[in-house]
């Protein structure tokens, strides 16, 4: 009798799978389509960016800096000018346009630390003006890709010099919307008083010796308004709920029951919305020789350096665990922490020399997957201009960066204006001065 039962329940289900089954030509186009257009995107994209021609900048440093982060935020509200989206189905689809981003990059090897923008050719005649007009002083060569010659292409090649490799990825705690703290709270009239956000950076970068070296990668990638418009609704959320409805004899009215400190709140909500926004991406790597491997100095003090940007109360920086190679049987999934410690090694390697930005779509998850570690792990954020300046900027005078920095001794200047170059003159033609 169960027997019979469970026969005639198969029969019912897989019977109805056949109905499904023999109508496929009606339901496969709805299902394959999507999937093909998917593919035929991502391969058009993949084309697109692997066609560019991207080159490293290396920014040297004169004896000092007097502009302090503003003049960074300067130059990426500039930058963000570069964004660029398809204008047509046919840029789209059959040239895979999409906007493409910078690399702001600071590296430390056995203690010397040099900065570095990773940008489009076509882009570097615009870089490079932004950064001489906010900095004058600074010099600006093109240089071959560090990475190259710095690190291997792969793990086993890595691990064949003696090296190690710990690196991670962070991620914002809150929504986009949400600021972190700004260079604006720790600057002062006083400039005696005023407090580099990149103090701290560099002598954590400085500490390193021989045999280690560290990457601080900042991928930002200019983003559209949309998380504007988000965070516009957001607010009017908050202060609808934070308001009530008060009824008297001239009608009906809202009262707010809003704190100062909620008020505050939502005014560093709406400054953050009213400057041009970053999608972002900062990527913390330590290779070092096995004899001199230190991870968990090098992991504590990155964090702290995020972390004196960030709030409990605003918005602040996490790690994002699912992409951190520090892995162990007690972290979800529990099993194989080896092999999963070594998917993702492998991968931040992969991703830190090509400066990848996560998977925006199913196929390029798949393909940035590997074994026990999804591709889907990444995660984008949104930094305004002036939150990027924060925790990316040259040093200020401020900062004792006379040990810590490759400089240049001589002062940048320009050519004088009467030089035959500047003219269509002959030379002898020129009216002395």
């Amino acid at each position: 009798m169960l027997l019979d039962i469970y026969t005639d329940l198969f029969v019912s289900v897989f019977g109805s799978f056949g109905v499904v089954f023999r109508f496929w030509y009606i339901w496969s186009p709805f299902v394959l389509f999507p999937l093909a257009r998917q593919t035929w995107l991502s391969w058009v994209r993949y084309k697109y960016i692997a066609s560019q021609n991207w080159i490293i900048l290396e920014i040297q440093m004169p004896r000092a800096i007097e502009k302090g982060p503003k003049a960074m935020e300067q130059v990426l509200a500039n930058l963000h000018g570069y964004r660029n989206e398809p204008g047509s189905w046919l840029e789209k689809y059959r040239d895979g346009e999409v906007t493409l981003w910078f690399t702001f990059e600071l590296v430390s090897v056995a203690g010397n630390i040099r900065f570095f923008i990773r940008t489009p050719r076509q882009h570097k005649n615009g870089v490079e003006a932004n950064l001489y007009a906010q900095y004058p002083n600074i010099n600006i060569r093109e240089v071959p890709d560090y990475l190259e010659s710095l690190y291997p292409r792969s793990l086993p090649e890595l691990y064949e010099l003696g090296r190690d490799l710990w690196g991670t990825e962070v991620m914002l705690d809150k929504e986009n919307h949400i600021p972190i703290r700004s260079y604006t709270e720790f600057e002062s009239k006083d400039e005696f008083q005023n407090i580099d956000t990149m103090a701290s950076v560099l002598e954590t970068l400085r500490s390193l010796g021989p045999g280690e070296s560290s990457v601080m990668q900042i991928i930002a990638r200019p983003a559209s308004n949309v998380w504007q418009k988000k965070g516009v609704e957001k607010v009017k959320e908050i202060k609808e709920k934070s308001s009530s409805l008060k009824i008297s004899e001239e009608g009906a009215s809202r009262v707010e029951r809003s704190s100062p400190g909620d008020i505050q709140f939502l005014k560093l909500i709406e400054q953050k919305l009213i400057k041009p926004g970053f999608e972002t991406i900062i990527r913390l790597v330590y290779i070092a020789d096995a004899a001199v491997f230190s991870a968990g100095s090098v992991r504590r003090g990155f964090m702290s350096i995020l972390n004196q940007v960030g709030s409990d109360i605003y918005n602040k920086f996490t790690i994002n665990h699912k992409v951190s190679t520090l892995v162990q049987w007690v972290y979800y999934p529990y099993l194989f922490p080896k092999r999963r410690a070594e998917g993702r090694k492998s991968r931040l390697l992969r991703n830190l020399r090509e400066r990848r930005v996560p998977a925006h779509d199913t196929v390029q998850g798949l393909y940035d997957s590997v074994m026990l570690s999804s591709g889907f792990a990444h995660r984008l954020f949104i930094l305004n201009t002036e939150e990027l300046a924060t925790i990316y900027h040259f040093p200020t005078q401020t900062v004792l960066t006379g040990p810590l920095l490759e400089r240049q001794e001589a002062k940048r200047m320009g050519p004088p204006a009467g030089l035959p170059i500047f003219t269509d003159q002959d030379p002898s033609n020129i009216i002395p001065r």
